[in-house]
């Protein structure tokens, strides 16, 4: 299909909530082609309801969501395990990697915090150079079994590179909320 415009997803004053409970307030984003995006928080942040409405299964309170193939080109969902969809073979690897990349512009990888480094490695090296990469995971769940910390550490990230962070709301709603960085 065609390649992908400047921006891959856009999230304009988006707001959702269950009840009382407010989990993403006001939040502004835009993920251009090539980006790596990292969204860390706990249990019940929102992450997965962002994810969510990015994948146009829920829809925000307030607020828009412009997704790529809008309007009129094909989007396709994949759900795999990184196994599974970087071709994993017991003798040789994995058969997805720079000289046989995954297709897609937009990659959306959930529960990051039980992947490894060597995992990781081949992940970015299936990837599109110009495709965005949205890392979604509690540091607090469950870790590697390989070698590396690789969601903690892209905590490390330069400032501006990712995005989306989880704002503190103590006093207001007791919980974390994503909000505009």
């Amino acid at each position: 299909g065609p390649r992908l415009g400047d921006i891959v997803i856009e999230l304009n004053g988006v707001s959702k909530g269950f009840g009382e409970r407010k989990l993403i307030e006001n939040l502004d984003l835009s993920i251009p082609p090539g980006s790596i995006v990292g969204v860390i928080g706990p249990n019940g942040a929102g992450k997965s309801t962002l994810f969510r409405m990015i994948l146009n299964e829920d829809s925000p309170d307030e607020g828009t969501i412009e997704r790529i193939g809008e309007p009129g080109s094909d989007v396709v969902d994949h759900t795999a395990t990184l196994h599974r969809a970087l071709e994993y073979q017991p003798m040789s690897g994995f058969a997805r990697n720079r000289h046989r990349p995954l297709a897609g512009d937009l990659f959306i990888i959930d529960e990051a915090s039980m992947v490894d480094l060597s995992l990781m490695h081949s992940l970015l090296s299936a990837v599109p150079f110009t495709a965005s990469l949205i890392v979604v995971g509690d540091i607090f769940q469950l870790p590697s079994v390989g070698p590396g910390t690789v969601l903690v550490d892209m905590g490390t990230i330069p400032p501006g590179t990712a995005q989306a962070v989880a704002d503190w709301d103590e006093d207001k709603l007791g919980h974390r909320t994503f909000g505009q960085s």
